[in-house]
């Protein structure tokens, strides 16, 4: 890094690559995009009446605030072709958090599936974890597979698969909202009694 890079410069160099993806992308605020969610943070709190669920975690977990969140959302794209970029964002980062030296993370997103997947666009929440879940690069060393399997958290049915990647354990469960909409929710450092413990129903 040159010496006369400072913190300001960089936060200015993000900026300006956020806005630029903003821009060609067209992402907008969650609550422009598309207008299908009403989610809402309150420090370690998630709420979505839209999935119909509260997800409580710990105290020292923070979601990322709005601007975090494009950002973090908005920053791949740029290694994208037009076509990786077009499937990525029939995705909607909804939320997320990491916390616990980064062990603990927790990433919410919705996928509209007709767009995503035209030619199975009704795709149960199992296939959909195979075709995007489960869809693991040769490069990733990726033990301990279980699932996909369907499991009931507040009287909810999800599809779940759990594997170990990176030295960490990860479960995803993927539920489908509406004709439209699949629900996928991502963890890591998690164990599944313990973050299904932290899920309540509307």
């Amino acid at each position: 890094m040159p010496e006369d890079t400072t913190a300001a410069t960089v936060s200015e160099t993000i900026t300006e690559v956020t806005e630029a993806a903003v821009n060609e992308t067209g992402y907008k605020n969650a609550t422009e995009y598309n207008g299908f969610r009403s989610s809402t943070v309150n420090g370690n709190v998630y709420s979505s009446e839209y999935a119909g669920i509260k997800i409580t975690l710990p105290k020292e977990a923070n979601f990322l605030d709005v601007d975090n969140l494009h950002t973090h959302y908005i920053m791949p794209t740029r290694f994208m072709s037009e076509d990786e970029k077009s499937f990525y964002m029939t995705g909607e980062l909804d939320a997320s958090v990491c916390y616990g030296d980064a062990v603990n993370r927790v990433d919410v997103w919705f996928y509209n599936t007709k767009q995503r997947y035209p030619d199975n666009p009704d795709m149960s929440a199992e296939e959909f974890l195979k075709a995007d879940e489960m869809d693991f690069s040769p490069e990733v060393d990726v033990t301990d597979i279980v699932g996909p399997e369907s499991v009931s958290i507040c009287g909810k049915d999800y599809a779940k698969v759990s594997y170990n990647a990176f030295s960490q354990a990860h479960i995803t469960y993927a539920r489908r909202i509406n004709d439209d909409y699949i629900m996928e929710i991502r963890t890591s450092g998690f164990t599944a009694e313990d973050f299904e413990s932290c899920i309540e129903a509307f």
